[in-house]
């Protein structure tokens, strides 16, 4: 296809979209600090909660795929601004986040690893895990392989096991050279980012998110090409990897909480949450009827609910 277009489009294409990526880039500056992770850096969003006896509750944030840590601090920086230290973070590859392993980097297991080296060099001991859609693979191999860290999981349409059904075809043509670069050098910015909003309220089904939500949480920083790509990589990626990972889930031992909407048809109920929290010996499993994938913003309050019991659990 790329072939058969006039060699005018194509440099018009490349030219739009070096300059809508440069725009991004401007628009969507690193709102936080960068921190040093083997091989590279994490940008991480640190706000720092009042001092409490004995110990400083923290509440980490782990974003899903196709965003940032804009996202989450949307839904949830107002909310637990006072209660405890917030750490919102965007993971390797999306937002401001190197991607040190290039495609090594897509494997929930790896991803962890950085976010635990992150968190020890801020000083936290333990956090509460708030990581929600692809972010709960992240989550969850946290607390597999780093529960000195984990003070408490709470999952909000969470991925964590394999799945059978086919993704959308932009994911697996991105994460494969041959057709990714010229995908998201030519083709990805000129579409998605003139309906942008549009295609980010599809994550909201049947609900319907906030007014300028994409705009808000900064979506298309995840349209550049390396972010697309490394996004693509991961969704093709963590499946994989995942068959791996689930085989540990019973020896998790932090307290957890998994929150799935009965109606989200982004993340399965069925292949995902009930699963999860039927082998976590201390997890506990809260259906919301009718809700789609965002239930952090269209029903916040039992969410809300759920991580404020995780972190008096944890912290007291």
């Amino acid at each position: 296809m790329l072939f058969s277009l006039p060699l005018a489009l194509v440099a018009g294409l490349a030219g739009w979209s070096e300059f809508s990526a440069r725009r991004i880039a401007a628009e969507y500056p690193p709102i936080g600090q960068f921190v040093a992770v083997p091989g590279g850096r994490l940008h991480v969003l640190d706000i720092a909660g009042p001092a409490r006896k004995g110990s400083v509750p923290t509440l980490v944030f782990v974003h899903g795929a196709s965003s940032n840590l804009r996202d989450m601090a949307l839904a949830f920086r107002a909310a637990f601004a006072g209660e405890a230290r917030l750490i919102f973070l965007d993971r390797p590859g999306q937002g401001w986040s190197d991607r040190p392993h290039g495609r090594g980097d897509a494997d929930p297991a790896v991803q962890a690893a950085a976010v635990a080296a992150a968190l020890d060099a801020l000083d936290v001991e333990k956090a509460v895990i708030v990581a929600h859609s692809l972010g709960g693979a992240v989550g969850a191999a946290l607390a597999v392989h780093h529960p000195e860290k984990v003070a408490g999981l709470a999952l909000i349409g969470g991925v964590t096991h394999p799945w059978s059904e086919p993704v959308a075809w932009y994911y697996g043509a991105s994460a494969w050279p041959v057709t990714g670069l010229p995908l998201t050098r030519l083709f990805v910015l000129p579409v998605a980012g003139s309906n942008l909003e549009a295609l980010a309220q599809g994550a909201f089904w049947p609900q319907r998110g906030p007014e300028r939500y994409a705009r808000e949480a900064g979506i298309a920083i995840g349209l550049r090409p390396t972010a697309f790509i490394a996004n693509g990589e991961d969704v093709t990626d963590f499946n994989i990897c995942l068959e791996r990972q689930v085989a540990l889930y019973p020896d998790i031992r932090t307290p957890t909480v998994v929150l799935h909407g009965d109606a989200d048809r982004t993340v399965s109920i069925d292949i995902h949450a009930r699963p999860f929290a039927a082998v976590v010996p201390d997890a506990e499993l809260i259906v919301l009827p009718g809700i789609g994938h965002m239930p952090h913003y269209v029903a916040p309050e039992p969410v809300q609910a759920a991580i404020r019991g995780l972190m008096q659990r944890a912290f007291g």
